[in-house]
């Protein structure tokens, strides 16, 4: 999902709220790639499997990485010194076009952000300090 572009006009704090919170999400997700990458070596090349199955095979790793966790031990190979820095961040490129269906996915999640539902206390002063 892309955000809002800055470049165009002024962003409406709507826009600004989702901006912030997309790229908070999108850090929390490429951090856990990066994690799964950094452990198994299936995630260093493009799957070699049909497609029906990335789902069972990215659950199947997550399941296995957090057992591991759970349950280190010393001659553990799976924890070795790449898993101490999870700051490994994969770079995603992004079409540069957006389909009509995926404004509105962006919308719907932006007046989501500022319902009574989805808002969240800090996001304004958050916001606001860093613009």
């Amino acid at each position: 999902m892309r955000p809002y572009p800055r470049s165009t006009r002024r962003l409406s704090e709507a826009e600004r709220i989702f901006n912030y919170r997309l790229s908070r999400s999108r850090n929390t997700v490429e951090n856990a790639s990066g994690i799964l990458a950094n452990t198994w070596r299936i995630y260093q090349r493009p799957f070699e499997c049909r497609v029906q199955l990335y789902d069972k095979l990215i659950l199947a790793t997550v399941v296995l990485h957090n057992y591991i966790l759970e349950s280190p031990t010393e001659n553990n190979p799976a924890l070795g010194e790449e898993q101490t820095n999870p700051l490994v961040r994969m770079h995603i490129a992004a079409a540069t076009n957006s389909t009509r269906e995926a404004l509105d996915v962006r919308k719907s999640f932006m007046k989501y952000f500022m319902s009574n539902e989805g808002h969240v206390e800090w996001q304004k002063r958050v916001v606001n300090s860093v613009n």
